[in-house]
């Protein structure tokens, strides 16, 4: 029931937060065999959290053992479907209690329930795989299987990838791979136990990068998301509906990175300081590429819209002064580590809204009229205001090409544009490579 709840909270939420979801691979998702589903692990609880949203199957999830102390607290992380795993390290007693855990998911397992789990074992906010990958998830398939023969465990690699980390309306692209069947390996688990599970850690390893967009050389970091940002520039999608099922943004941005994973520092230096010289003079415009995008610039139809959704902005707007403010002040003052900022700033956002939603519907409780149309009102123009604010951003982007397009230096800017265009363009259509 409570794990019900937020789930269709975080639903909402998401659809608020992020601008648009690409998620691809749903059909990979076995309905009646126990899964497993190993997913990368950037944004703290966020990556559960999207993984579930996007699921219909009810998921469990591993999760820190030293959480779970306290009684209350942990009666409440049960309710939300969440398994305490213990690091052996901290305690002689801790391997014991993993056991007890392990158990738990072959039952579940054996009851055709899903399981989350992070095989990387750390979290850290950059498009890289953590490898070598742990084997927990080997171990619990084949602990299953053990106890229910008959079951085909599947393992999905799940690729969670943000194109900003901790930013509003950036946007997200989930990619379910092929599922893999624990019970191709059980029969060499049962001659060789470490060879199966270092085969099947292996093939999960595998299909996970698949979903993602990975990044080898971390040195790399600042080219790869100019590049990025300058290929998204390109891009416009029509902005319903939200969740989109279409794979080629995925696809694209993988072979941006893999490109640079297949080159070395030398031979990217022509293009690298091209990119570098064109992010820092827009900078100093304060632009940003998308203002080259035509598509995205203001019409007749977004001036309508401006106009005559200015009194929905404005008690959308100050509907979520309050708990917009202090979700993000309280982040900012109490988050250090950046893999943590985005869960504990939408998760605060969450719940100062449900506060605020609540005082409102107790102050109007005793007047029908309010309760029926006041709050619906608000929420409406609430969800109005975020969409407002992007339009406005268009209407910016217009204003600044009109000022600066005919300023000596943004032409020069334009044709750097262009030229960066025309590589990226080389690049997609793999004609040459991307050296001088």
């Amino acid at each position: 029931m409570v794990f019900g709840f937020f789930k269709r909270m975080f639903r909402i939420v998401l659809r608020i937060f992020y601008r648009r979801a690409f998620v691809t691979g749903l059909e990979n998702f076995p309905k009646n065999k126990p899964v497993i589903l190993a997913v990368n692990h950037p944004n703290s609880f966020l990556d559960a959290i999207i993984a579930s949203v996007f699921t219909t199957k009810p998921l469990y999830f591993l999760a820190r053992g030293d959480v779970f102390k306290n009684k209350v607290i942990s009666a409440v992380l049960n309710s939300m479907h969440l398994i305490p795993i213990y690091r052996r390290l901290e305690s002689r007693n801790n391997h014991e209690k993993n056991q007890a855990t392990f158990e738990r998911c072959h039952k579940m397992l054996g009851k055709n329930k899903a399981i989350l789990i992070f095989p990387e074992g750390i979290c850290t906010t950059n498009k890289r795989l953590r490898t070598p990958f742990r084997k927990g998830i080997a171990r619990i398939a084949f602990g299953t299987l053990d106890s229910f023969p008959e079951k085909d465990v599947i393992i999905l690699p799940v690729g969670v990838n943000y194109t900003r980390y901790s930013r509003f309306r950036s946007e997200i692209m989930v990619d379910i791979g092929p599922g893999i069947s624990a019970k191709d390996y059980y029969d060499l688990y049962k001659k060789d136990p470490g060879k199966a599970l270092y085969d099947l850690t292996q093939d999960t390893e595998k299909g996970m990068r698949n979903t993602l967009v990975v990044l080898d050389d971390l040195k790399k970091s600042n080219f790869a998301e100019q590049w990025l940002d300058f290929y998204r520039s390109l891009k416009e999608y029509h902005p319903l509906p939200w969740k989109k099922k279409d794979r080629s943004r995925l696809e694209d941005e993988q072979r941006i990175c893999n490109t640079l994973n297949a080159r070395d520092s030398s031979s990217l230096e022509h293009i690298e300081s091209k990119m570098n010289r064109f992010f820092r003079e827009m900078k100093e415009f304060g632009l940003k590429p998308m203002i080259f995008n035509q598509s995205t610039r203001f019409n007749f139809v977004f001036g309508f819209l401006l106009i005559t959704t200015l009194p929905f902005y404005l008690i959308g707007k100050i509907y979520r002064i309050l708990p917009d403010t202090l979700a993000l002040s309280i982040t900012k003052s109490k988050v250090r580590g950046p893999e943590f900022f985005c869960s504990v700033w939408i998760c605060l956002g969450l719940l100062f809204h449900l506060i605020w939603l609540g005082l409102l519907l107790g102050f109007g409780s005793g007047y029908e009229l309010y309760s029926y149309l006041g709050i619906p009102l608000v929420l409406v123009s609430a969800l109005i205001s975020v969409y407002y604010e992007a339009w406005c951003n268009r209407l910016m982007r217009s204003l600044k090409w009109m000022k600066f397009k005919k300023h000596p230096k943004f032409r020069g800017i334009l044709e750097q544009y262009e030229e960066i265009q025309d590589h990226l363009e080389e690049l997609d259509h793999q004609k040459i490579t991307l050296s001088a």
